[in-house]
């Protein structure tokens, strides 16, 4: 979604129809939801490496 939302408002500035010149909440809402997809993006990566760890850890005490 965060590339999706970022590269279609690049792909319309090339046009000279960059919606993000002409409305503030439109560019404050861009930046919102690039930057909170990225960032949840890693988050939830590195739960899933943590949670697969666990399962494959030999400790019963960490299953």
């Amino acid at each position: 979604l965060s590339l999706l939302f970022g590269v279609t408002i690049r792909i319309m500035s090339a046009w000279v129809m960059d919606p993000t010149n002409t409305n503030d909440w439109l560019c404050k809402l861009r930046a919102f939801i690039v930057f909170t997809f990225r960032t949840l993006t890693i988050w939830i990566i590195m739960l899933a490496t943590y949670d697969r760890w666990l399962l494959s850890t030999p400790d019963l005490y960490r299953r």
